[in-house]
């Protein structure tokens, strides 16, 4: 469900300029006491739609992730934590598997569990 929350922010706020383009799969959901911390990787096939999400300084990703946090808070009840990032993996439309991380992936993220190796920490547009 954290997912399709994402992905529907993600259209309302790109104004659907990358409506078909983009998928987001949720990597680490963790339920605590009084947070719950969710990352998820939102898709695109190329660097030009990464740029869109990320927006200028990460203002377009930053209005994603509050926009979503908000939503899924109403719905869990408690405080969310959640790290969003961006990954470029082209034709992954066209393939029946799941996109997933790789070292030609592009990504945008900061605060993760997740190894460097797999991503970038630079709030590149």
């Amino acid at each position: 469900m954290a997912a399709e929350i994402i992905r529907e922010q993600v259209l309302l706020e790109t104004d659907e300029e990358i409506p078909y383009a983009t998928t987001v799969i949720v990597d680490d959901f963790e339920e605590g006491a009084k947070l719950t911390r969710i990352a998820a990787t939102i898709y695109c096939e190329r660097a030009g739609q990464k740029g869109i999400l990320i927006g200028k300084r990460g203002q377009m990703l930053k209005k994603i992730g509050t926009a979503a946090r908000l939503q899924i808070q109403r719905m869990l009840w408690t405080k969310v934590f959640l790290e969003l990032y961006v990954k470029v993996q082209a034709g992954w439309r066209d393939s029946r598997e799941v996109p997933a991380s790789s070292p030609s992936s592009h990504s945008m993220g900061c605060r993760s569990t997740i190894p460097p190796a797999t991503r970038s920490l630079a709030l590149q547009t």
